[in-house]
């Protein structure tokens, strides 16, 4: 199997189980290059595309994985109670991923989540469903940013940053490059942040992060 880019190898190196729902699985990398390297015992890949399945058949014919099953279905509709242990949902936007999970069978105990757009939607929606963020962070990949969210089943109630921003470290230099393409992206168009209070709160969230970034270099570089 190929070597994975950067944004499906830090979905595949969070999966850990027995049985792996790879919801949208268009290819198949993420949930059979999990089963090849023993993170799961099985995996169920499935697809509302059948050319997209095809595709992760032919991947699994090719590496002789057989202990993979295939679906056709929309995000868990064929999917039964207790089939699956662990779930990834990923390369999609925010507010799709959380059609998804509202449609979930019981028996997961950890997602995977991969979002590129409405994250903010989504953190939302997992503290008011009952979930704990055990990783939230930027992950960079053909100079695109994405955010990628492991959660389990408990209680928490992030801030108002950590449901804009996630739970990265100002140290991490992709969290960095991260924060500066948002400013450089958002200050581009200053009259919307003037006119949105919800952009400018945002905005100004991003510069107290930067600021935080350029102190915390200089503390380290004395």
């Amino acid at each position: 199997m190929k070597k994975l880019d950067p944004r499906l190898r830090a979905v595949v190196d969070n999966i850990s189980g027995v049985v792996l729902a790879d919801v949208g699985c268009d290819h198949g990398k993420i949930g059979l290059t999990a089963l090849k390297e023993g993170r799961v015992t099985k995996t169920i890949e499935s697809d509302v595309s059948q050319p997209s399945l095809d595709k992760a058949i032919k991947l699994a014919k090719e590496e002789g994985l057989t202990s993979v099953e295939f679906i056709r279905c929309d995000g868990f509709e064929g999917y039964r109670d207790d089939q699956v242990d662990v779930a990834v949902v990923a390369g999609m936007g925010g507010r799709e991923i959380v059609k998804i999970l509202d449609s979930q069978v019981r028996g997961i105990a950890k997602f995977v989540l991969l979002a590129h757009s409405d994250v903010d939607y989504l953190r939302r929606y997992l503290a008011a469903g009952g979930y704990v963020r055990e990783r939230d962070y930027v992950v960079e990949s053909g100079k695109k940013f994405y955010n990628l969210i492991v959660a389990t089943r408990g209680e928490e109630t992030p801030s108002y940053k950590e449901i804009m921003l996630g739970n990265n470290s100002i140290t991490d230099p992709t969290f960095c490059s991260f924060v500066e393409n948002e400013l450089a992206k958002i200050g581009s168009y200053a009259e919307f942040v003037a006119a949105d209070s919800q952009i400018k709160r945002y905005y100004d969230l991003l510069r107290e992060v930067k600021e935080e970034i350029r102190h915390a270099k200089t503390v380290s570089n004395n």
